[in-house]
Parts: structure tokens; sequence; C-alpha cells
């Protein structure tokens, strides 16, 4: 009896110091796998890395005095691969040659042994690159293992779940440019494949650009920073068009087509130049247009089209809002006059407009886009402004100068100081004459007082 229990804990004792464990790691092709190193490794033990099998081809090993060993006899397949970073052995780049079993087996006092099946993770991505709107689809898989389902999604390029399951299908847009990549969770361990998918499509533009008159505006048309003008070029482009449709209160002669770019001729637009418009960088893929001279008439919509061989188009649509100042009154003082400032669109919540008076006047500044003065007096001539606003950023501005004149007519004028020139006139001519008058007193008795013969004071008989 007692022979038979220490039998048992012997057996036991084999049991508890032999660990054999079988561990599953995915990885796609051009991928890195870590094996790592058991801890608490005591000297004289040693760690083997062998493929397939316990006594396949060793693919490295170590040893408390020796270190980390990359075996030098390494087959093909396994030569500029292997690493040791963090006390794991690193496999890089991995190939379909190097999907497989590797054994981890410890030997000393303790046996302990693990097996890794590496297996590959499948990904695949519908011709690159896209046009936008053009479908794309994403499926990722992985080979079968016994008794394990692993559990698949995508993450976009903003990190955030996308489609169902292993397969993403949506209709190819802007954002979707980027990495995706495909999750492989099994036994709380995840695993990772990436994909770049690469979209051309225009670069973003605000749908309203605002100007003023007689100022420059440009109108955007460009390709992202990240995908080459060459890109669109390999993917079909054909031409490029410029039109233009103008407000139908100002023009009833419908859309216009402002500049023509053949892309295979030379690189230069073709269109009317009365506009005064220019594209100065086409050979960057900027097709934005610079016009340097805006008018009320240039407001409306400006539709950049760039059309492929396939047939598809991409288009920016871009509406550009010339802010501009009427007024009404007779500009008399004392009398009401009417300031009107805007674009003729509705302005969006994000928008503001401010009115600033000039200096000189006593009026307020007021975010109205009409602005009524009910007396308006000679201070208020100058210059008044009119500005757009988003947040801390100034979209543009315009001005206009009013001239307020008194409410007397000019005929009163003239006759006020015609008058005030005829009373000074009289008063310097009465002046003159009193100053003669008294010269000529002054004179008169001078003569009297130096008479020879004077006559005697009181009455005398003749």
């Amino acid at each position: 009896m007692k022979n038979l229990i220490q039998s048992i804990f012997i057996l036991i004792a084999v049991v508890m110091s032999t660990t054999v464990a079988q561990e599953v790691i995915y990885a796609q092709v051009n991928g890195t796998v870590r094996l790592p190193k058991p801890k608490n490794i005591e000297d004289g033990h040693y760690v083997y890395w062998n493929f397939r099998e316990k006594n396949g081809p060793r693919l490295a090993w170590y040893n408390r005095f020796r270190g980390y060993v990359i075996q030098e006899d390494l087959p093909d397949e396994w030569k500029n691969k292997l690493t040791f970073e963090a006390d794991s052995l690193v496999i890089r780049n991995i190939q379909q040659e190097n999907f497989g079993t590797v054994v981890r087996e410890v030997k000393g006092k303790v046996i302990d042994t693990i097996t890794y099946k590496i297996l590959k993770i499948n990904v695949t991505l519908n011709p690159p690159p896209l046009l936008s709107g053009e479908s794309l689809t994403l499926t990722c898989d992985t080979e079968a293992t016994q008794g394990q389902n692993p559990q698949i999604h995508w993450l976009n390029p903003e990190n955030t779940k996308a489609g169902n399951g292993g397969t993403v299908t949506e209709s190819a847009k802007n954002q979707h440019n980027g990495q995706w990549t495909c999750v492989v969770t099994i036994n709380k361990k995840k695993s990772e494949a990436k994909v770049s998918v690469t979209v051309i499509d225009l670069s973003p533009a605000p749908y309203s650009q605002y100007t003023s008159e007689s100022s420059s505006v440009t109108i955007p048309c460009s390709r992202p920073p990240n995908i080459s003008w060459q890109k669109f070029i390999t993917k079909g482009l054909k031409r490029v068009q410029w039109r233009f449709f103008p407000k139908p209160s100002s023009s009833p002669e419908g859309p216009q087509t402002l500049m023509d770019l053949g892309v295979e001729e030379l690189m230069n637009w073709t269109g009317p130049t009365y506009r005064k418009l220019t594209a100065p960088n086409l050979n960057n893929g900027d097709l934005s247009l610079i016009n340097t001279q805006t008018t009320e008439e240039h407001g409306g919509k400006y539709e950049c089209c760039l059309t492929f061989k396939n047939g598809r188009n991409l288009t920016r649509t871009i509406r550009v809002e010339v802010l501009k100042i009427n007024s009404s009154g007779t500009f008399i003082s004392g009398q009401q006059v009417n300031l009107n400032c805007s674009t003729g669109y509705a302005l969006p919540p994000d928008v503001r407009l401010q009115w600033i008076p000039p200096p000189s006047s006593s009026q307020q500044k007021s975010n109205h886009s009409s602005y009524i003065i009910p007396k308006v007096s000679t201070g208020d001539s100058g210059k008044w402004k009119c500005e757009l606003w988003r947040s801390t950023t100034r979209l543009t501005s315009t001005t206009i100068i009013l001239k307020i004149e008194s409410n007397l007519s000019g005929w009163m004028l003239v006759t006020i100081c015609g008058a005030a020139v005829i009373v000074i006139l009289t008063c310097i001519l009465v002046l003159i004459l009193h100053r003669r008058r008294q010269r000529k007193m002054r004179h008169l008795r001078h003569r009297v007082c130096r008479c020879k013969n004077p006559k005697p004071k009181g009455f005398q008989r003749s």
C-alpha cells in the first residue's frame, strides 16, 4: 500500500512537471509572429524552437550562459527572417512556406513543451485603386482549425467596426482611404491582418465660398495630398471641365462652360478669357480656379467635373456668394437711410454678419443684414463696412461710403451766404462813413479855434 501511494505521488509529480500545450497564432503573408521564451529558466536548461515537430529542423535555441542563438544552417525559406526581441523569437516577413507548426521545448529538470500552430489570414480586396462610388469589397477568412471557431471583424481607418463579420461591402468614399484591419480573435487572443485601401476622389471642399465685389476668389478643386495626380491618369482620366450655373435672376442663359482640359492633350485650359479666370497649378493636380476680379454676376454655382474612360465622373460643386451692400434713401440729414448687406442667399447657422459704422458716427454695430438709421446726420458720413465671420475667421467684407448732406438746399445756402455778405459789407460801409464824419467834425472844430479876431464872450452893444 505504501509503495502504491509513492507511485501515485511520483506519477502526479511527473505529470505536473511535464506541460504540453497548444496555441493557435494567426498571421498574414508578410506579417510578423512572436514566440515568447518561458519564464524562470534555470541554469542548465535549454530552450529549443523546432519547425513542424520536436525533432524537426531547429530554428533557434537559448541557454542562460550562451544566450540566444539562431541556427546557422537554416533552410533558405527561414534565412533572414528570425531575430530575438524582448525574450521572444520573432519571425518576420512570413511567407507561405513558413506557416505550420513550431514546437518550443524546454529540456532540463522540468520539461515544458508548447506547440504553436501558425495559420494564415486570407485578406482580399477588389482590384485597387477605386474611384469614388465604385463598390468596395473586403473579405477576411482563416484556415480551419479543429474544434475552434475564431471571431472575425473589420476596423476601418477611423478604427471603428465596419461590415458584417469578415466581409465589408460599401460604396467607396474619400473617408475609406487608409489602412483597414481584419481582427481575428480566438481564446481571447487577437491577431491582425492589414490592407491598404486607395479611393480616388477630389479633396473635400466647402459648399459655399464667400467674396465681395472687386475682390479675388479661389474656387477649390484639387486632389488629396496622399493620392498622386498620376493615379488619376492611370485610372483613365479623360477630361476636366469647369461649368458655371448663374443665378436664374441674373442670367437666363443656363450653364456655361468656363474651362475645358483634355488630359491627353497639352496641359492647358481652353475657354472664355473675359472672366479673368486662371488655374496656375495644373501639373500638380490642382484644378482650382482663381477669379481675379469678382462682380455680382459671378455669383452662382461652379462645378468641377472629371470624366473617366469607364464613364464615371467625379464632381465638386461650390457656390460662390458675392457680398454686396444695397442702399436706399436720399442721404439728407434728418431723413431715414436704409442699408442692406447680403449675398442673396440665406446664411448658414455658423456664419454671422456684422456692420461697422465709421468712427465719426454715433451709430452702434449690428448683426442684422438690414441697417436702418431713422434720422441720419452729417456725423454718419464716411466708410460703412459689412463683414462676414465664421467663428473667429473673417470670410470677406465690403464697404460703402455715405455722403450725408445738410438739410439746407444749395440755393438756400447761397442766399444765406449772399445775405451775410451784404450785411457784412453794409456794416463795413456804415463804419467807414461814420469814421469819415467823425474826422470831418474834428477838422471843423480845429479851424474855429484858430480864428485871428475872436469875438468877446457875452452880449455887447453895437
